[in-house]
């Protein structure tokens, strides 16, 4: 990662978890409170080179500020004894493209990639019909919160690949990819994602790409773009 990538990462660390940027000037964890977490029995735990951040609930506030040792970069075995982790519920890695690495992927023959208006709704509506709800949550697709940025992969008029990014803070677009059955293995994702990525850096945005712990062909993808594994974020269910 660049000194730039860096320090920008940083500025958005401390944007999305409300920690001041000198938090980085020596190891440890930060905590953050939301009140959308109440009730929920679980905790987000990213970690990030010497930084840990905690995302809990209002009711678990007190109990991890007295029990997780601020100087520290936080691990599960760490919390608190009252709210041990029950077990791991979920775990994403989140890769950075750094600056040296500039991927151009060009679709097989037959396809054609389109820069859409993400405001333009009907022909991404006739993509997303074919598309099951829990492929469009993977690929965080929200017509109603379109992302910033949106490449589609066609063929003659039909969308046959989604690829797109939406800004997280300041500094981080967020890529999302999702390529029609019948159509995948034909370079579809590397080509749109290759497009939105190079939308991405000339808007000034770091490309951010993140999946799934154990999915390979996610994982094998943003590897050919040249994407390195900067942090991670696990989700831990807490005992009741």
């Amino acid at each position: 990662m660049s000194a730039d990538q860096q320090s920008r990462l940083r500025e958005e660390f401390s944007l999305t978890y409300g920690c001041p940027i000198d938090f980085f000037n020596r190891p440890g964890t930060f905590i953050r409170v939301r009140e959308s977490q109440a009730g929920k029995n679980r905790v987000y735990l990213n970690r990030y080179e010497d930084w840990s951040f905690l995302t809990v609930a209002p009711e678990d506030e007190n109990v991890f500020r007295d029990a997780v040792d601020p100087s520290r970069p936080a691990v599960p075995g760490a919390f608190p004894p009252t709210r041990r982790a029950a077990g791991l519920h979920e775990r994403f890695h989140c890769l950075l493209l750094p600056p040296e690495a500039h991927p151009r992927w060009e679709p097989a023959s037959g396809y054609q990639l389109k820069e859409h208006d993400p405001a333009d709704h009907p022909l991404l509506e006739s993509f997303l019909e074919r598309c099951t709800p829990e492929e469009i949550d993977d690929a965080d697709i929200d017509l109603d919160d379109p992302d910033d940025a949106i490449v589609l992969g066609m063929k003659g008029d039909e969308p046959i690949a989604y690829s797109g990014y939406r800004i997280l803070e300041k500094h981080l677009g967020d890529l999302g990819i999702l390529v029609l059955p019948g159509h995948r293995r034909k370079g579809l994702a590397l080509a749109t994602l290759s497009r939105s990525i190079e939308i991405c850096r000339k808007r000034n945005y770091i490309p951010l790409y993140r999946h799934w712990d154990g999915n390979r062909n996610s994982a094998a993808v943003a590897a050919r773009l040249g994407f390195r594994r900067t942090y991670c974020v696990e989700v831990y269910d807490l005992e009741p």
